[in-house]
């Protein structure tokens, strides 16, 4: 007979002649059992699916810090006047962060978040060159800012033909500009200065003054 086969009939008959013991014996295993479970430390977060001294840990854990948790539930509501949807939202965000399940709730978006991380969305091409012109002008002599200054100023005093120009695309453009230009005056003059930027104007000139609340 197979060797194993032997040593399972031997534990059988042994466990049907001394059954008391061998209840015994799981009676006291189970209850180690069931105290590791109690004391067993279980995880649910993203961290502790890794190791926190890994180069992966790290870039996770930068990631969570800059942009938040991932695990976000977005409700969306419609069907009525704007004002009814902002309160109900309001309302709805304040009950719901009284569950204990529930770390944060919040019924608006912040703009300025997606708009100053917006150049995320941007091929490198546009980017490399911003710098490249930001080096050039760094370097040049102050002299530069003025020559530059007379050339915007000739063209303003000798505009292209109104043909070639699209009323509405000028419009918005000179909007964007004026917003520019105001924020700038604000960082200027502001007692005390700012703490960061208004992108009221901006979004106002784009068409966008509604996403300044964050609904």
């Amino acid at each position: 007979m197979n060797p194993l086969k032997q040593l399972v009939n031997r534990l059988a008959r042994l466990c049907a002649r001394h059954p008391w013991q061998v209840l015994a014996v799981a009676f006291v295993m189970s209850l180690f059992a069931a105290y590791g479970a109690a004391r067993l430390p279980v995880y649910t977060s993203r961290q502790a699916l890794l190791p926190q001294d890994t180069e992966v840990a790290r870039r996770l854990n930068s990631f969570l810090e800059k942009f938040g948790a991932a695990s976000n539930l977005v409700v969306a509501l419609e069907g009525a006047p704007r004002g009814d949807l902002e309160s109900f939202a309001t309302e709805l965000a304040t009950r719901l962060g009284t569950q204990p399940e529930i770390a944060q709730a919040t019924e608006r978006l912040d703009p300025g978040f997606f708009l100053e991380h917006g150049y995320l969305m941007l091929p490198p091409a546009p980017l490399d060159g911003l710098e490249h012109l930001l080096e050039v002008s760094a370097s040049e002599k102050p002299a530069r800012l003025e020559s530059l200054l007379r050339n915007a100023g000739g063209l303003l005093a000798t505009p292209p033909s109104m043909a070639e120009v699209d009323l509405a695309q000028a419009e918005n453009g000179l909007k964007a500009i004026q917003a520019g230009l105001d924020e700038w005056w604000r960082w200027l003059t502001g007692e005390p200065s700012p703490a960061g930027l208004d992108w009221t104007g901006v979004l106002a000139s784009v068409g966008a003054a509604e996403l300044g609340n964050g609904y």
